[in-house]
């Protein structure tokens, strides 16, 4: 027998396995009427809807993790098997807004048409994606543009969709307002719910975002740089994690439900009681840009420690990460707190207490990191006696330059000739509504008397 006929004999029988993964890994498109059939592994990875009588906005329905478990409700919902509440608000995964310049797209009271495919859809081995163009039109009248582009993945985390969009229009303007429905959303399926839908017998699923806080109550109106919606079925641990991208406008933050429904809201404030009601305005030619991943994973044990992970993943796939960055860990900063709450005794308290400084700093200040550690303590100082100062009153918050109250201050304690120093420091903050309200109680609420 030919040696050599043997030998090609035999790496084409071990190879062949390695080719069929290859095949089986692919990023396939087909087009029918009016959808997108996104597939991965040659099973179904989502169905994008650009044209629906009933639900004036695209959107993505019968999403599956790997493996071809279904994570969003079935649409439409199936009665006896799914809550059919919000049929056609809640499709599957969508970006809608119940506020754009006054009309409700989120609610299907004013259309978001398709107006074409500005890059088709194009796939190779592991990657996928196509753009759209589409309008928003509101009793008639054109609202604005939107183009966006959506990336399909195969990662070793699950399947990664980087969702791309940016608004622009050229005639009036516009603006994203104040509500809770605003941003990118999905209703996950039935057995994965929080709160088991009646008489299922389902296994409780579970929210959870990067701060550790779960389910509605601990994510709710919160800020967090990821939230995951994920539970068991079939045997398997299967969820969604939606991550916006830390380069947005602002940082999200959460409308999330037991009943199934999870939010990434960057526009929400007032609703969620953190500040007065605002209004982010898109000037005319002026383009603005949403960005997140959707991470769509399948697992037989429930791992929180690998959507860290997943995150920096994402963030590398997104670009938004040199190899070479390091994500600094807040806790490795903490002891220089708990060594100032222990100098002294607080004898005045405004809005930050000594008890609940390390959190606000953790939630509001840059880190850094420095080898020579007198360096770093002071600069961690700074922040911890910055916030000593800092005070909520009825014409919102304000820094103070003194803690005692001193007979040359105005209203609360303020005094003019410290603000461009509060202002110049204060801006690194992540809360951004601490110098919105300082400014404005300057030039507007307190007389214009600077």
């Amino acid at each position: 027998m030919n040696s050599r006929y043997d030998l090609l004999r035999v790496m084409a029988v071990v190879l062949a396995p390695l080719n069929l993964v290859a095949a089986e890994r692919r990023i396939t498109f087909e087009h029918r009427n009016d959808e997108l059939l996104i597939r991965a592994d040659r099973r179904p990875l989502a169905t994008y809807v650009y044209r629906d009588a009933q639900i004036l906005r695209p959107y993505f329905k019968d999403v599956h993790a790997p493996g071809g478990i279904q994570v969003t409700r079935r649409h439409p919902p199936k009665e006896g098997a799914d809550p059919v509440d919000h049929a056609t608000m809640h499709p599957g995964l969508w970006l809608a807004f119940g506020d754009l310049s006054g009309a409700d797209f989120w609610r299907n009271k004013a259309r978001v048409e398709h107006v074409a495919f500005v890059q088709p859809p194009t796939a190779e081995g592991d990657q996928g994606a196509f753009a759209v163009r589409n309008r928003y039109v509101a009793e008639g009248s054109v609202l604005g543009e939107e183009t966006c582009v959506y990336t399909f993945l195969v990662r070793p985390p699950g399947y990664l969709i980087l969702w791309d969009s940016t608004f622009q229009s050229n005639e009036s303007g516009f603006y994203f307002g104040d509500q809770e429905e605003m941003g990118l959303g999905v209703r996950v399926a039935t057995p994965m719910m929080v709160k088991p839908y009646a008489g299922s017998g389902h296994r409780p699923g579970r929210i959870l975002n990067d701060r550790g806080g779960r389910d509605e109550k601990e994510t709710w109106g919160r800020q967090a740089a990821w939230c995951d919606y994920s539970g068991w079925v079939d045997g398997q641990s299967v969820g969604l994690t939606v991550m916006p991208h830390p380069a947005n406008d602002r940082p999200c933050r959460w409308h999330t439900r037991d009943y199934g429904l999870m939010t990434a809201n960057p526009f929400g404030q007032a609703v969620f009681q953190q500040g007065p009601a605002r209004k982010t305005e898109v000037r005319p030619g002026q383009p603005y840009r949403l960005r997140f991943g959707v991470l769509i994973h399948s697992s037989d044990r429930e791992d929180d420690a690998r959507l860290d992970a997943a995150y920096q993943d994402y963030l590398q796939c997104a670009g938004a990460l040199r190899p070479e960055s390091v994500r600094l860990d807040p806790d490795a900063f903490k002891h220089h707190v708990d060594f100032f709450n222990g100098m002294e005794p607080e004898n005045i308290v405004n809005h930050v207490s000594n008890a609940q400084s390390w959190d606000w700093m953790r939630d509001n200040v840059p880190f850094f990191e420095c080898p020579d550690q007198g360096f770093e303590q002071i600069y961690y100082f700074r922040w911890w006696t910055f916030r000593k100062h800092l005070k909520e009153t009825a014409d919102g918050f304000v820094f103070t330059e003194f803690l005692d109250r001193v007979g040359h201050s105005g209203r609360h304690n303020t005094i003019s000739c410290a603000l461009g120093h509060h202002i110049y420091e204060g801006t690194w903050l992540h809360d951004s509504r601490y110098i919105d309200d300082y400014a404005r109680f300057w030039y507007v609420g307190n007389g214009g008397d600077l």
